[in-house]
């Protein structure tokens, strides 16, 4: 590659592209790298177009590569409704810009108002704070140290080092001190032992220039970010009955919480890069209602609570577009710390890997109708994604707390399944469909899933079919208050209850709902709602413990706000890989959601 030339930009600068390049002039082409370069440029989000042009170079051993790219809005400014699954409907308005004064850094501010939820939140990123051969052209000390060697007395080697300025002038004192000897002896000897010595000095930069040269881009970035939210959590309701077939007005509490956040990656191979984040959090509990469990009331009695988070996580990515994958993996592995040497009032660690590989079956164009490019593809693609969270309480480093009054583990810190980022076609968390455990918030969740992807428009318009699946499980032994009485003593609970009925009312009570009287999916309503079904043990991790659901819909890249709208069917096991309706609630359910917050 003789020149690399990058033409077309407006208002990016020019290094913004050249930094993502895994090829370098000088190099031999690798098409292969090339492709790939020009993926990355593509997924920064601000071109809407990147095509790569090979010109013949000044002889036949030598070509250019063109990189020619059109710009695209990346300034955001909106505002409208939207729906969450845990925020409802919310209006937002939301100001941003991905690519500040053409440098890459990114910055946005969000405001959301509804009847769950209402934050505003402050988010800085730039992506290439750091980069140690940023500095480095490939052949800086590489030429000096020809200059050094072709010198022809020491005046010579003088002038030379008196080119060396800056961050570099303490190196050209020193070789200017390496030339003394040589104003006193004009020998061939002495001059070539002063060049041995300065040798001997540049050989550590010559060969960091040389590494720098040959290995691709390895850069760190920052992120900050700042919110308040407040937000009502629906919580389960304090049980006034033994009676477990009893139905209960449900409850809900308010958290406000300030937080703030910093973070860091780093990219260090091809398409690995690993990052660290520590996240602080204030946060205080109100407003329970009339019904509200005996430990969400000692919540709200403890006043402002601290939350000290550490996240370290690793990353592989080799997905050719990450707006609209047509192939490759995405795998994200990370461990969250909480309390203990940190500090606060939580403690627990919360492991997670997350996986998502993408294939494409075909490639259709209507016939030639459209022009085929190589980040606009006419490509049937299926997506795999499977998801596992790990989360045990831990304890404090340093003093007492006890648990029963202040848990480890706050509720709002659990793990929920349903709505559209888990568990499509379930309401979130209370959905009647789930185990009574689960609607408490789970310490382990599995999720999986698959969806095939036709394109009417690829950089737009999809036509999704998909299969969702998800369990959660628990840490009987963390339990504390209302929670661990009612799991210890529930089977006994239920024996005493069954007692007053007759062979007749327990047949039906095991086996049909009283909403609508149709059948359960499973063969018992109380070994389903057991607490000791719901920990994560070798017995309990099976189909007929998960749930799952299947649709079809549409998902539209609009980029100010990608909008998905599915329906979904709520399915059930039944044996082998056979997968039904669940009896009474078949319906497919509307499906609406904002953005890929899956997982």
């Amino acid at each position: 590659i003789e020149n690399i030339i990058v033409k077309g930009m407006v208002k990016t600068q020019e290094r913004v592209i050249r930094r993502e390049l895994l090829v370098k002039e000088g190099h031999l082409f690798n098409s292969a790298l090339v492709n790939r370069s020009r993926e990355k440029i593509y997924n920064l989000g601000y071109f809407k177009e990147v095509n790569l042009q090979m010109r013949p170079g000044s002889d036949d051993q030598k070509l250019n590569l063109i990189i020619d790219v059109q710009e695209q809005p990346t300034g955001t400014i909106s505002l409208g409704g939207g729906y969450g699954t845990q925020s409802g409907f919310s209006v937002f308005t939301e100001v941003g810009e991905n690519n500040l004064n053409g440098t890459g850094q990114k910055i946005s501010g969000k405001l959301q108002y509804g009847p769950l939820t209402k934050q505003i939140s402050f988010q800085w990123t730039d992506p290439w704070i750091y980069e140690a051969c940023d500095d480095s052209t490939g052949s800086f000390w590489r030429n000096k140290q020809k200059q050094f060697d072709g010198a022809a007395d020491g005046e010579s080697i003088e002038k030379i080092a008196a080119s060396l300025q800056n961050n570099y002038s303490e190196i050209g004192k020193i070789i200017r001190g390496y030339t003394e000897p040589v104003k006193s002896d004009k020998s061939i000897e002495a001059l070539d032992l002063t060049k041995v010595k300065i040798r001997r000095l540049l050989r550590k930069f010559v060969a960091d220039e040389e590494e720098c040269y040959r290995s691709i881009p390895r850069p760190w970035a920052l992120s900050l970010y700042a919110s308040y939210a407040t937000e009502t959590i629906r919580a389960s309701s304090l049980r006034i009955s033994d009676d477990s077939n009893d139905l209960f007005e449900g409850s809900q509490y308010e958290v406000s919480s300030v937080g703030v956040g910093a973070g860091i990656s780093h990219t260090f191979w091809l398409n690995w890069a690993h990052y660290h984040r520590y996240s602080p959090q204030w946060s205080i509990a109100s407003r329970p209602t009339s019904l509200a469990e005996n430990e969400i009331l000692r919540r709200v009695g403890l006043g402002w609570q601290f939350k000290s988070a550490l996240t370290n996580g690793l990353i592989y990515d080799t997905r050719d577009n990450v707006f609209n994958p047509t192939q490759g993996l995405n795998l994200d592995m990370s461990i969250e710390f909480v309390g203990q040497m940190l500090g606060g009032q939580d403690h627990y660690n919360q492991y997670t890997i997350n996986g998502k590989y993408y294939m494409w079956w075909f490639d259709y164009t209507f016939g030639g109708l459209f022009r085929k490019q190589a980040l606009k593809r006419w490509r049937v693609v299926s997506e795999f994604r499977a998801s596992a969270t790990f989360t045990h309480e831990t304890a404090p480093f340093r003093g007492h707390q006890n648990k029963e009054i202040n848990p480890f583990i706050e509720p709002q810190d659990k793990l929920f399944l349903g709505g559209y980022e888990s568990l499509r076609g379930y309401d979130f968390r209370t959905d009647r469909n789930f185990p009574l455990p689960w609607q408490d918030g789970g310490s382990h969740m599995f999720l999986a899933g698959t969806e095939l992807r036709f394109p009417i428009e690829p950089t737009l318009v999809w036509l999704a079919a998909f299969l969702d699946a998800g369990s959660l499980y628990d840490n009987v032994g963390e339990f504390t208050g209302d929670t661990k009485t009612y799991a210890n003593n529930y089977r006994e609970i239920v024996a005493v209850n069954n007692a007053r009925l007759d062979a007749g009312q327990l047949y039906f009570l095991e086996r049909y709902s009283p909403y609508n009287f149709a059948r359960y999916p499973y063969d018992s309503y109380y070994d389903w709602n057991d607490p000791l079904r719901a920990v994560l043990s070798e017995r309990n991790v099976s189909l007929d413990r998960m749930l799952f659901s299947w649709g079809f819909g549409v998902r539209i890249q609009i980029p100010v706000l990608p909008l998905r709208l599915f329906l979904a069917q709520k399915l059930y096991h039944t044996s082998g890989l056979k997968l039904k309706p669940i009896p009474g609630d078949s319906k497919f359910q509307f499906v609406f959601g904002i953005g890929d917050f899956r997982f």
